[in-house]
């Protein structure tokens, strides 16, 4: 019978495991804010379709706030420990459902007609910006569920 050693986060105390996943907090709404800083989305038709800075806002937002959160875990208030965690991963869950109904919304695209009554479909196709976006949303939610580990 050969012995499997356990992994190296299972040799770690309640409270490493914590300041790792609150660090995780950290660098996804970092990771979240840095993704909106870049090419978000593009349109099919710029000419007809202008596009709309709100989900590129959005993005930027709940960066800094999943950021802040992971600051506020790192800081370690023994008695609300699950609080911030539930917060985290609410603040996750929405802002990765946020992102991913408009990037599903820009590439069933929409009818547009010009000036002249033609009409055009229009898509949108999704960056780099929004893909880092979405990746560091998941890196905090799970780092908030790691913060649920005792």
């Amino acid at each position: 019978m050969r012995f499997t050693p356990l992994p190296e986060w299972a040799d770690k105390t309640a409270g490493e495991q914590y300041v790792i996943a609150s660090r995780t907090v950290i660098a996804g709404g970092t990771v979240a804010f840095f993704g909106s800083l870049l090419p978000f989305m593009s349109s099919s038709a710029p000419e007809l379709y202008q596009l709309n800075s709100a989900p590129q806002d959005t993005a930027t937002f709940f960066g800094i706030v999943l950021a802040v959160i992971g600051c506020i875990m790192l800081a370690g208030f023994a008695r609300t420990r699950m609080i911030p965690g539930i917060v985290t991963l609410f603040a996750a869950v929405l802002t990765e459902l946020t992102l991913l109904g408009v990037i599903l919304s820009g590439i069933a695209g929409t009818d547009m007609s010009d000036g002249f009554g033609d009409s055009l479909h229009v898509t949108l196709s999704p960056h780099i910006g929004i893909i880092l976006s979405m990746l560091g949303c998941a890196a905090a939610g799970i780092g908030a569920v790691l913060s649920f580990r005792r």
